[in-house]
């Protein structure tokens, strides 16, 4: 991204969020975080960053600090990320993900800032056919957490559509918790690790590093209304996941969700010049029990 800027990283206290910001401050550039802590933590923060505890739906709060900092750009990232969460609290997670997101927007475009957007692969819903789903295909949620993403696309200047990310600082203690950081936390108890349904759905998974380049990447180009899909290219069943834990299975009634996903990466490697770096293998070795 060249010299050194200002950047306003929203969620920072979060699972990716932090892991942009320890990027963007040993990049040289100065970092202000805006994060409630509802769900991240305070452990995650970053000392060279600034902080401040704001809610985005507070538009009020978020001109003043917006107006006093004057970024270059704002990576949002702050939302209630979980799909089940969200069909069983519909009215809070649209609070959060669509007016909070429209406060953001808005007041960022006032400043002249750039937004890249935190989307997610959940703006698909069910993959027509069984294989890689392209930015082009239609986009029908399933859950309201999509259909919030989906509006956020609209407001946004570029966004990336996030498949499954995990690695380090992702939170396992939660029944919405992703697969592998929930897998991590029941190996790490010597608990019977769950899976709903039978375990044959498959998810592309991708490491959180190469989710903190692609934002990177996408903040320093000026492309501008893209919609870019950020996963491995590479499917795998939540039973093979299981398998690379080890250890029994507890099988739970299935969740609503899709039954497959996988990204068409292509775009990411044409636009971004990006490609994932980490593999899954590497990726869950380095997760510790």
């Amino acid at each position: 991204m060249g010299k050194a800027k200002k950047y306003i990283v929203t969620g920072g206290a979060g699972f990716i969020g932090s892991h942009l910001t320890d990027s963007l401050v040993k990049g040289g550039h100065e970092v202000v975080i805006i994060d409630n802590l509802s769900a991240g933590l305070a452990s995650n923060l970053n000392p060279k960053a600034s902080f401040e505890n704001i809610d985005i739906r507070d538009k009020t709060a978020m001109e003043e600090l917006f107006l006093k900092e004057k970024p270059d750009g704002v990576f949002h990232l702050a939302a209630i990320v979980s799909v089940q969460f969200s069909l069983e609290h519909p009215e809070e997670t649209f609070e959060v993900n669509v007016t909070g997101t429209k406060n953001v927007y808005e007041i960022a475009k006032k400043l002249g800032a750039r937004m890249i957007f935190s989307s997610s692969s959940a703006v698909y819903g069910e993959p027509e056919r069984q294989g890689p789903v392209a930015e082009s295909s239609q986009l029908n949620p399933k859950s309201p957490y999509g259909e919030h993403k989906k509006a956020g696309e609209a407001w946004s200047d570029f966004s990336l559509r996030y498949f499954n990310v995990y690695g380090p600082r992702q939170r396992g203690d939660s029944p919405y918790a992703g697969v592998i950081a929930r897998f991590f936390i029941l190996k790490k108890e010597h608990k019977p690790l769950t899976i709903f349904g039978d375990g044959s759905q498959t998810r592309d998974f991708i490491h959180v590093n190469d989710v903190v380049v692609a934002n990177i990447k996408a903040m320093g180009t000026t492309l501008i209304k893209e919609a870019i899909n950020i996963g491995s290219g590479k499917a795998i069943s939540i039973k093979e996941i299981a398998d690379m834990f080890g250890g029994p299975i507890d099988y739970m009634s299935p969740r609503i969700e899709p039954k497959h996903s996988l990204a068409d990466i292509s775009k990411a490697k044409k636009l971004l010049k990006w490609s994932p770096s980490v593999s899954l293998q590497e990726g869950i070795k380095k997760l510790r029990f």
